[in-house]
Order: C-alpha cells, then sequence, then structure tokens
C-alpha cells in the first residue's frame, strides 16, 4: 500500500504544527516532513519526493511561489496547496499555477477536503 508523502512549509512553528496535525487526521497513513524553510523543502523533495506540497505564500528568503516555480522548472508537477493568512496571497498563488489556495483562517474547515481532493486527482 501506497502511504503519501507531504511536504509542509511554514516559517511559522504553530502553523506547521497545525496543519501537519489536521494533514495526518486526514491521511493517517501519510509520511508528512515539515520544514521551516522553502529551501529545506526544496532539498527533501530532490532526496525523497512528494505527492503533495502544502506551502505558506509569503516567508523569508525564499517564497511559496518561489519554491513551486523551482520545483516546476525542474519538471516536476506535483499538486500544490498554498496557505496564507493574506487573501491578497491568492493571485500570487495563481501566477504559478497552484492547485489549491487556502486562507489560514479556514484551514480548519477545508485542508482535509483540498488533501483528499488533490491526492486522488493525480
Amino acid at each position: 500500500m501506497h502511504r503519501p508523502r507531504l511536504l509542509i512549509v511554514d516559517d511559522d512553528e504553530n502553523i506547521r504544527e497545525i496543519v501537519s496535525a489536521l494533514a495526518q487526521e486526514a491521511l493517517p497513513l501519510a509520511q508528512i516532513a515539515t520544514h521551516s524553510s522553502c529551501q529545506g523543502a526544496y532539498r527533501d523533495f530532490e532526496q525523497m519526493g512528494a505527492d503533495l506540497l502544502i506551502t505558506d505564500c509569503n516567508m523569508p528568503e525564499m517564497s511559496g511561489p518561489c519554491l513551486v516555480r523551482a520545483l516546476r522548472g525542474s519538471n516536476y508537477s506535483l499538486p500544490v496547496i498554498m496557505i496564507s493568512g493574506c487573501a491578497e496571497a491568492r493571485h500570487a498563488a495563481a501566477q504559478v499555477g497552484v492547485n489549491c489556495f487556502l486562507e489560514k483562517r479556514f484551514i480548519w474547515s477545508h485542508l482535509a477536503d483540498a488533501i483528499h481532493s488533490l491526492l486522488k486527482a493525480a
């Protein structure tokens, strides 16, 4: 049985823990790797791959959209959920072609559905 591997990237430790817990609840058998930076997530993806990326939009050093561009620029196509506390980040998410954008205030009620939807489509 395939255990899906999720990468979760957010510079806020509390948000990483919440997203990780929600993802684990949605997919109890999932392997979940969390990162505080996009650089760490990129290196992890290069080594281990992933079935789904959940990333914050605005982070220091490298943003979520930059991470998505880097992964897809390397010819990787994986489902991406971008999260942000700022609704205006939806535009940046759309520009890089993320599959789903969620405002952090709605993450509790929508993350599980988004994960299931994107992993079924993959």
